[in-house]
């Protein structure tokens, strides 16, 4: 028989971290393999990977109750997510902000508020319940998908939590890629010059990539403006997430410590930091870009376990009003943002 003693701690059967690596291999691999599927369907047909990821996740949610994909899935659904998120202040730097003017920094802050105060009263009058408003509030405020995973990690949670999560995930993504056809033709209509639309475009439109691609189709220097002002935006989620805990916090005292949002989640921090490094140029651009591309990946690895958790019978259930809220919510930023450009931003 074989010395067992010679073998190294780490690679023996018993390690703890190589049995919890064996739990988790299954659904990480399920989540990766949706993941890819979505790209190859990106780059053969064109549309959102994110979209692809949540659909063929959807279809495959009967796993999600095995027990040999659960763990990986959940363990796909919350840190691989929070990994994405923190990757995501590779995207920015405090001078790429500073150089769009105390104006204009002032205006996007003014419309993600705005958006979300009165996104928040939107989906309150459609009877959602106050975690679900702020969710689709911040979604369409922010940054969309990426904002919506991470509203949700501090939002007391339901039996329908995941449910509302996917189908806001869903709709945002929908609408982003509708904004991105048609928000071009929009600016055209308002009588927008090539900067006036690329600010447009980047205080309105949900997501980053959706908000990009509609720039380029007026021209490279409203995409140019579109990316800036989107990336503004972007900023905004690590302050906007932490005043969102805190006031779940304070609304729920009586919660259980274990089920209360953390005051300041670990996966912000790690945001912030990031973002700091990248501001003060230790990052070079090839690595920058590497964090960005991972960031991506992950959180669409993260999308696809999500949508795995999610039946497309629940959605049934909560699509319509939470799709209609989603729409109104989208439409006041719309008309903020047209404002704040006509009468108070001057390119």
């Amino acid at each position: 028989m074989a010395d067992l003693s010679a073998i190294p701690a780490g690679f023996k059967r018993d390690n703890p971290f190589l049995i919890k690596g064996r739990q988790l291999a299954p659904g990480i691999a399920l989540s990766i393999l949706i993941a890819g599927m979505a790209v190859l369907i990106e780059r053969e047909f064109g549309g959102a990977a994110m979209l692809y990821a949540l659909v063929i996740g959807m279809c495959a949610s009967t796993l999600n109750n095995h027990r040999a994909f659960a763990p990986g899935i959940k363990f796909s659904a919350s840190t691989i997510l929070k990994l994405g998120i923190i990757l995501l202040g590779a995207r920015i730097t405090f001078g790429e902000i500073t150089s769009l003017g105390w104006l204009t920094v002032v205006s996007v802050l003014a419309a993600v508020m705005l958006s979300i105060g009165v996104g928040a009263v939107i989906a309150r009058a459609f009877k959602l319940s106050s975690a679900h408003a702020i969710l689709t509030a911040g979604a369409v405020s922010i940054c969309g998908a990426s904002a919506a995973m991470a509203v949700f990690s501090v939002i007391p949670k339901d039996k329908n939590s995941q449910c509302h999560l996917a189908m806001t995930l869903f709709g945002i993504t929908v609408l982003s890629t509708i904004a991105m056809i048609a928000y071009p033709l929009l600016t055209k209509i308002l009588g927008f010059n090539d900067l006036e639309a690329g600010a447009f475009m980047g205080m309105s439109i949900h997501n980053v990539a959706q908000a990009v691609g509609a720039g380029f189709i007026v021209s490279e220097s409203a995409a140019e403006t579109a990316t800036l002002l989107k990336l503004m935006r972007v900023a905004t989620l690590a302050p906007v997430v932490i005043i969102i805990s805190i006031i779940f916090r304070r609304q729920n005292p009586h919660m259980e410590a274990s089920q209360r949002p953390p005051i300041l989640p670990l996966f912000l921090i790690g945001f912030l930091i990031v973002m700091v490094i990248n501001s003060a140029g230790i990052f070079s651009a090839a690595l920058t870009e590497g964090l960005v591309d991972i960031s991506h990946g992950a959180l669409l690895i993260s999308v696809a376990a999500i949508g795995t958790q999610t039946s497309l019978g629940d959605i049934k259930k909560s699509g319509l009003v939470t799709t209609t809220v989603l729409v109104l919510q989208s439409v006041w930023l719309a008309v903020v943002c047209a404002a704040l450009i006509k009468f108070v931003l001057n390119y």
